[in-house]
C-alpha cells in the first residue's frame, strides 16, 4: 500500500471521527480537552510576555511595535463577529502568537470566557499591510495543543500524564530563545525528555507541527488540524508550484455581500474526485453557482511531493465586499480559506449526479 493510499484511508478515519462535531455555541459543557484549553487560554492572557488583548480595552502600550497588528486583528474580529453573527466572538478576547520560522505570520486565538471559539491566521505582506490568510470557528482550532498532545501520547512519544501546559513550555517562537523550563513544570520522576515544538504554516492547506528531541534520529510531523502524523523525515523544501502567480492584497473586511453554509458531508462517500477531471475555474461564479444550487464540491490538495492527498468538503462561502472570497471547508470544524488559494494550490471537483 503506497503512502498516498495510506493517507487517504487514515483520512477516512479522521473524517468519521469528525462527524460527531457540533456547533460550539450550542453546548457550553466542557469536555476534558476543552477544560485543558480553558486552563491554557487563561495562562496565555495572563502572561505578560505574550500579546494578549481584550476587545473591550487593549492591554498593550502605545509604544508597542505590534500596535498596528493588534488594532487590525481587533477590527477583523469585530467585523467577523457582526457579519457572521457569531455571539461568542462579540465579547471575545484574543491572543496573538508568531508562526514560523520564516513565515512573517501570526496565529490569533479567539477566546470567549478563556475558552477557544475560533482563530485567525494573519500574514504580513512584502508591500505592507496584513492579509487574513484564513479564519475558523470552533473549540478545537488550528494548532490546538490538546490535539497534538493526544497524537504524541498515541505514538508513545510522551508520557500520558504530560499536560498541555508542559507542551506550551516547549513551544519555540521565531527569533526568540525557547522559554527556560520551569523546574516545577516537569519532574525527573515523569521520565519525560524535553521536546522542541514548532508551528509551521506554508499556506492554508500545508500547516503542521514539527516536534523533535535530542534523543530522536529525526523530527516527527503532525497535521496542524487533525493531529495525524505525516510521513515526513525532514522539513518540506518550499511551497509547491502554483498555477499562476498570486498578487496578494491587504485584507479590508467591511460587509458580507453573500454568505452560505450547507450541511457537511464525507468526501469519501463519492470518490469521483479520484477519477473525474477537476472543475475548470475561470471565475468566482464557477464555484459559487454550484454551491448555490446545493451541489457538492470537494477540494483536493496534494502536499509534500505528493506524499499526502487531502480531500476537503466545500460546504459554503463568505463573499466580502472590497476583499477576496473565502470558501467554507469542513476540517475538524469550520474553516474559511481564500478561494484564490484553493484554486491555486488544489483542485475542485463537482459531484456527478447519477
Amino acid at each position: 500500500m503506497n503512502v498516498k493510499r495510506l493517507c487517504i484511508l487514515t483520512g477516512i478515519i479522521a473524517l468519521s471521527a469528525a462527524a460527531a462535531w457540533s456547533n460550539p455555541a450550542s453546548a457550553r459543557a466542557l469536555t476534558p480537552a476543552a477544560e485543558h484549553s480553558r486552563t491554557f487560554a487563561a495562562s496565555m492572557l495572563d502572561d505578560p510576555k505574550l500579546n494578549g488583548t481584550r476587545l473591550g480595552g487593549p492591554i498593550y502600550e502605545e509604544h508597542d511595535p505590534q500596535v498596528k497588528l493588534q488594532e487590525t486583528v481587533a477590527g477583523w474580529i469585530r467585523t467577523i463577529a457582526e457579519q457572521h453573527k457569531l455571539i461568542p466572538w462579540q465579547s471575545a478576547d484574543f491572543h496573538i502568537e508568531p508562526l514560523g520560522p520564516g513565515t512573517h505570520g501570526w496565529i490569533v486565538h479567539v477566546l470567549e470566557q478563556q475558552s477557544p471559539v475560533g482563530y485567525l491566521i494573519v500574514t504580513a505582506l512584502e508591500g505592507g499591510g496584513y492579509r487574513l490568510a484564513e479564519y475558523g470557528v470552533g473549540e478545537q482550532p488550528i494548532f490546538h495543543l490538546e490535539r497534538l498532545r493526544e497524537s504524541l501520547v498515541q505514538q508513545k512519544l510522551i508520557e500520558p500524564a504530560t499536560t498541555v501546559e508542559e507542551l506550551a513550555a516547549w513551544l519555540s517562537f521565531p527569533g526568540q530563545p525557547q522559554v527556560p523550563q520551569d523546574e516545577n513544570v516537569l519532574t525527573e520522576a515523569q521520565g519525560q525528555k524535553k521536546l522542541k515544538i514548532e508551528r509551521h504554516y506554508l499556506y492554508p492547506f500545508a500547516a503542521y507541527w514539527k516536534v523533535h528531541s535530542e534523543d530522536w534520529r529525526q523530527p516527527v510531523y503532525f497535521d496542524a488540524i487533525t493531529g495525524e502524523q505525516y510521513p515526513l523525515t525532514k522539513d518540506p523544501s518550499s511551497k509547491p508550484q502554483i498555477k499562476a502567480e498570486i498578487d496578494y492584497q491587504p485584507t479590508k473586511l467591511s460587509k458580507l455581500k453573500d454568505l452560505m453554509q450547507l450541511p457537511k458531508f464525507d468526501p469519501y462517500e463519492d470518490l469521483g474526485w479520484i477519477v473525474e477531471p477537476p472543475l475548470r475555474v475561470r471565475s468566482i461564479d464557477d464555484v459559487i453557482e454550484p454551491l448555490r444550487g446545493k451541489q457538492r464540491l470537494t477540494l483536493t490538495v496534494e502536499l509534500y511531493d505528493e506524499l499526502v492527498l487531502l480531500p476537503y468538503p466545500i460546504i459554503g462561502y463568505a463573499q466580502w465586499e472590497q476583499t477576496e472570497t473565502y470558501l467554507l471547508i469542513y476540517s475538524e470544524g469550520l474553516r474559511y480559506v481564500p478561494l484564490i488559494d484553493a484554486v491555486g494550490y488544489g483542485h475542485i471537483y463537482l459531484e456527478q449526479n447519477e
